[in-house]
């Protein structure tokens, strides 16, 4: 059920020894090829490069949501390729079935029995 202490301590250890780490050192011991990211431009740095038009009509658009625009990165490919610690699904199926929380919950009891979801 519950992992051992011996394994909880082995997990401590490899955390510790993979934060001590410098970025150079742990590129060594990747296995596969990878995207720093570095090489992906965020939403800002994309957005300089349409054409003057374009970037006219988005101007107020970015002013007002600079500091977002500058977090937000889009990346077309391979996600397991990414150089990242983690990558975390935060996706919602409420986002892929727009429905009322009535449905969501039959949904949710359809789904968890087995059943095939019907659309209407």
């Amino acid at each position: 059920m519950y992992p051992s202490n011996k394994k909880k301590k082995v997990w401590r250890e490899e955390k510790e020894r993979l934060l001590k780490m410098t970025l150079e050192e742990r590129r060594k011991e990747y296995i596969r090829d990878y995207v720093p990211l570095t090489t992906i431009l965020s939403w800002k740095e994309e957005m300089k490069g349409k054409s003057q038009n374009d970037e006219e009509d988005t101007q107020e658009t970015s002013q007002v949501k600079k500091s977002l625009s500058e977090k937000v990165s889009l990346y077309r490919g391979d996600i397991t390729l990414l150089e990242v610690d983690a990558i975390v699904n935060a996706g919602s199926l409420v986002v892929f079935f727009p429905i009322g929380f009535g449905q969501w919950k039959s949904l949710a009891r359809d789904w968890k029995e087995g059943k095939k979801m019907q659309q209407d």
